[in-house]
């Protein structure tokens, strides 16, 4: 099949059966190859769908191949399995992708697949587990590395009692060459063994898993079980980690200690982002101007604000609300703000002057911004101030809000001076703080970082937040109370244009 896709509707099963027992050696970068292959050279037709409690299976020969950059969506209480045959050909996930689980799925011996993956094995004499009633084994540094690639592994997972046969272990080399084999079932024995068994590797550049999770935190909600022991015969859950939309948890993957138990460990993370923004990733979202400057010191417009808050919507929230509609007088279809304005105007996010008029061109006010960030908290009611120029400003109970919030500051002399226009480097300390986007200090930072003529100066009070706002950069806490960031790796820049259009 070239092109196109397949949706496995609710209630219903596909079937794909290989026809050919050949394999075909043709060199395609980025398939796999096999008999009823299924590819396609265009990423955005290489969806293969299911919906909740569909099923698929290959048997007989089959080979499912699905290109880079493919997408498979997993329904709810929906079972994946690698093959349908048990004696036929395997496989796994070895393309990077993501894959979201939902509640309830399930998903058996799936691996990311590359060349010397199955690092330890019995078979190999390199190392035998026991399992006497709960499985133990020898714990792993978290540092070791494949044997053809340098990433560092972020998880191991163990395989069980294979209930198949003694080639179980085997999976398809990196190139898609080679024998695989599949197991679908494993069981903890009822009696004691010791038998060959092997260890998994996975690590990020192949594969990553997002778990859904749902519910508000109940109010008396204690610590989650640091461990638990699979018993013979038995199995463990995990039990469901409840969270509110506000709240950010980090499930940090199994572990296993000395003792042979399994351990979890979540991480709390500070769930003060406002509503509807994206604090976790930490993507630019100012871009430089022509001449290859930033101008820290310059005014920012309405509309260029109203674009910076579109681009740091979380997905959801962006594509629930998003528009091009809107009843202002001076924004319409074909402006390059448009679509950025028209969706904050239909969530109440910004608002027109009196006569129905936007002025997307006219420089904003610091309480005009400080107005905007604060309608995205839904949580604080505190409104009260200290500054002493604004208590008879329309804006008074929004900037008591965004103050008490730590977002924004007054001047040495008590004043907020709320009508004068705000400089593009404040804005940019100010959605930083909203969004707990905080290096500490220059070493924080990368040296390959996108750098400005005009913020060179690492002593300016601005310079650390600038540089956070125009470089996208993956990141790790500093500190345990998460309150500063350091940089860890520069990434690509959004292409920000197409989502604007």
């Amino acid at each position: 099949m070239y092109g196109g896709k397949v949706d496995v509707q609710d209630g219903t099963a596909l079937t794909i059966t290989g026809t050919d027992n050949s394999v075909s050696k043709e060199v395609v970068e980025g398939y796999y190859i096999g008999a009823l292959a299924i590819r396609t050279a265009d990423p955005a037709n290489a969806n293969v769908r299911f919906a909740d409690n569909a099923t698929v299976n290959l048997v007989d020969n089959a080979v499912s191949a699905i290109r880079n950059c493919g997408m498979i969506e997993i329904g709810a209480d929906m079972v994946i399995k690698n093959n349908g045959s048990k004696t036929q050909y395997g496989g796994g996930i070895r393309n990077y992708g993501e894959i979201t689980v939902s509640a309830g799925a399930q998903m058996y011996n799936n691996h990311a697949l590359i060349a010397g993956d199955d690092i330890y094995n019995g078979t190999y004499k390199y190392k035998t587990y026991t399992c006497d009633g709960c499985i133990t084994f020898t714990p792993v540094g978290k540092d070791w590395v494949l044997d053809d690639c340098n990433d560092p592994i972020v998880g191991w997972y163990h395989d069980g009692k294979e209930k198949l046969t003694d080639n179980a272990y085997k999976r398809w080399n990196g190139d898609g060459e080679g024998d695989a084999y599949y197991a679908d079932e494993y069981t903890v024995s009822e009696e004691a063994v010791s038998d060959a068994l092997a260890l998994k590797a996975a690590h990020g550049q192949f594969c990553s898993v997002t778990y859904e999770v749902t519910g508000d935190i109940p109010s008396d909600a204690g610590a989650v079980p640091a461990a638990a022991k699979v018993k013979k015969g038995g199995s463990y859950t995990v039990a469901p980690v409840q969270t509110t939309s506000q709240s950010r948890y980090t499930f940090s993957g199994w572990q296993i200690n000395g003792s042979g138990d399994v351990v979890t460990e979540i991480k709390d993370i500070p769930d003060d982002v406002p509503t509807g923004l994206n604090g976790d990733d930490h993507f630019a979202y100012i871009v430089g101007y022509p001449n290859g400057n930033v101008e820290p010191n310059g005014n920012i417009t309405r509309a260029e604000v109203a674009t910076i808050f579109f681009r740091l919507l979380t997905e959801e929230v962006r594509t629930a609300n998003s528009t091009q509609s809107n009843s202002l007088s001076d924004v319409t279809r074909g402006q390059w703000f448009n679509h950025a304005v028209s969706t904050l105007s239909s969530m109440g996010i910004v608002k027109g002057h009196n006569g129905g008029m936007f002025a997307p061109n006219a420089p904003i006010t610091r309480a005009e911004f400080a107005a905007i960030a604060a309608r995205f908290d839904d949580k604080n009611t505190d409104t009260s101030s200290k500054f002493t120029d604004i208590a008879s400003h329309w804006a008074k109970n929004k900037i008591g809000i965004a103050a008490n919030k730590g977002w924004i500051n007054g001047y040495p002399d008590g004043t907020f001076r709320p009508n004068q226009y705000i400089t593009r480097a404040e804005a940019m300390t100010l959605v930083n703080r909203v969004l707990n986007r905080l290096p500490e200090n220059s070493s924080d930072l990368l040296d390959s970082m996108i750098k400005w003529p005009d913020n060179s100066d690492a002593s300016a009070w601005y310079y650390l937040a600038v540089q956070e706002a125009t470089n996208s950069h993956a990141y790790s806490d500093k500190s345990k109370d998460d309150k500063y960031e350091k940089w860890t790796t520069i990434r690509d820049a959004r292409d920000w244009t197409e989502l604007e259009k």
